[in-house]
C-alpha cells in the first residue's frame, strides 16, 4: 500500500526535477532512487563507447534492479522517448518527400544512415556526424541544423 501512495505522489506532486511544466530530460522518478543507482545510470548513459542497443540493454538491466514499482516508471518513460522519436522521424520523412534540394537530402541521408545505427559506438556515430556537417558549406550546414529531426 505504502508503494502504491508513494507511485500516486510521484505522478501527481513531482512532476519534474527541474522545473513546474514537467518538461525536463530528467525523469522525476531519479530524483527518489539511491544516489548509487542515479550514478549507475549516469555511468550507461554517459558511457560513448557503448552502441545504443547496448546502452538500451544496460538501461533495461539497470531498471530491473530498481524494483518492479520504479522499473515501470523506467519502462513507461524509455517507452515515451522512443515513440516520440519515431514520430519525429516520421515527421522528418515526410518534409523530405517535399525537400527539393538533392544534395541537401544525399547529406541528410548520410546523416540518418549513421544515427539510424544502433550497433556502432555512439562515439563513433557522433564524430561521422559532425565530419558530414564539417565537410559542408555555412549554406548547407544551416540548412542541416534548421531540418534536423530531433
Amino acid at each position: 500500500m505504502k508503494s502504491i501512495i508513494f507511485f500516486i505522489f510521484t505522478l501527481l506532486f513531482c512532476p519534474s526535477i527541474s522545473d513546474k511544466t514537467g518538461l525536463t530530460s530528467v525523469p522525476s522518478f531519479l530524483k527518489f532512487i539511491p544516489p548509487e543507482k542515479r550514478i549507475a545510470m549516469e555511468n550507461i548513459i554517459l558511457n560513448q563507447t557503448l552502441s545504443q542497443n547496448q546502452v538500451n540493454s544496460k538501461l533495461d538491466e539497470w531498471g530491473l534492479t530498481l524494483g518492479r514499482l520504479f522499473n515501470n516508471l523506467y519502462l513507461s518513460h524509455k517507452n515515451a522517448f522512443l515513440e516520440t522519436k519515431k514520430q519525429l522521424k516520421e515527421k522528418h520523412n515526410l518534409m523530405l518527400q517535399q525537400e527539393t534540394d538533392e544534395e541537401y537530402k544525399k547529406v541528410d541521408s548520410q546523416i540518418q544512415a549513421l544515427a539510424d545505427n544502433l550497433d556502432m559506438p555512439i562515439i563513433e556515430i557522433r564524430r561521422g556526424i559532425q565530419s558530414i556537417i564539417n565537410n559542408q558549406t555555412e549554406e548547407m550546414k544551416q540548412k542541416i541544423k534548421e531540418k534536423a529531426p530531433y
